[in-house]
């Protein structure tokens, strides 16, 4: 499907190169993919979930700084708040000294 006019197109209609693009903009919000491991289904759910709301078309991801910005903040209010925070005076990760 070739998609050149600015009309909205579902995320699901999308060509896989769009598609994968619209992944590696995402990549942009660190603290998702890293906080923990996601299945590519609760990936591709929350970018299909994202493109869906905003009314994105293709032209759209030509805006590498405004597509970024827009997916870190997005993709940041679905990271599970209480692995989000680190409770003061614990450490995340233990040392033993020899």
């Amino acid at each position: 499907m070739v998609t050149t006019s600015n009309t909205r197109v579902l995320f699901a209609e999308l060509p896989t190169e769009v598609r994968v693009l619209f992944y590696i903009h995402s990549m942009s919000a660190w603290e998702y993919h890293c906080n923990r491991s996601h299945t590519p289904a609760e990936i591709y759910r929350d970018l299909e979930t994202i493109w869906n709301a905003e009314g994105f078309t293709p032209k759209d991801l030509r805006d590498w700084q405004r597509m970024s910005t827009l997916l870190e903040t997005e993709l940041s209010k679905r990271i599970p708040q209480e692995r989000n925070r680190i409770e003061p005076g614990r450490m995340t990760r233990r040392r033993r000294w020899k």
